[in-house]
């Protein structure tokens, strides 16, 4: 079946937090912390100052969101600039399905596009093994970007080839 990627705007905003939804209440975690977790998770119509949406569509229907942040470049290692994936949530129902990894490859192809040189994560715990698949490895504490006094514990990146 054919998958077909499209920017969405604001007026797809219902349609993309029940992506989120579907894909947090997926994870192995609590019911309470998936439910405390969702309305910082989901997104408002302020976020497309800063962020650009994707969704993944298979025959028509909604199946994954990837959300990057294009205008404000992360330093890593003072010598590239790197983008900020924000957010990568597919339906329960179509997991396993490649989705993710093709919203991954359609970021990191816009990303390389306009001049970065890899794409920043920081990764749920339950998402940790996912991300290092799809070719990301795991920061070190003091390792930018994000490194500080108390760093965020799942920091991911992924350099573009050379």
């Amino acid at each position: 079946m054919k998958l077909d990627i499209s920017e969405q705007q604001v007026e797809q905003l219902d349609t993309i937090n029940q992506i989120v939804e579907s894909a947090v209440y997926s994870w192995p975690l609590p019911a309470r912390l998936k439910r405390l977790a969702l309305p910082a998770l989901q997104y408002k119509s302020i976020d497309y100052r800063d962020f650009e949406i994707f969704s993944c569509y298979k025959a028509s229907a909604n199946v994954g969101v990837a959300v990057w942040q294009p205008s404000n470049p992360l330093a890593h290692a003072e010598t590239c600039d790197v983008a900020l994936l924000h957010g990568l949530y597919v339906h329960s129902g179509a997991q396993r399905e490649g989705i993710g990894s093709m919203l991954i490859n359609h970021i990191a192809n816009r990303a390389e596009s306009i001049g970065m040189a890899g794409l920043y994560v920081r990764a749920e715990r339950v998402s940790v093994d996912y991300f290092a698949k799809q070719g990301f490895r795991m920061l070190a504490a003091d390792e930018d970007p994000g490194a500080g006094i108390t760093p965020y514990p799942y920091r991911m990146l992924r350099l573009f080839a050379v």
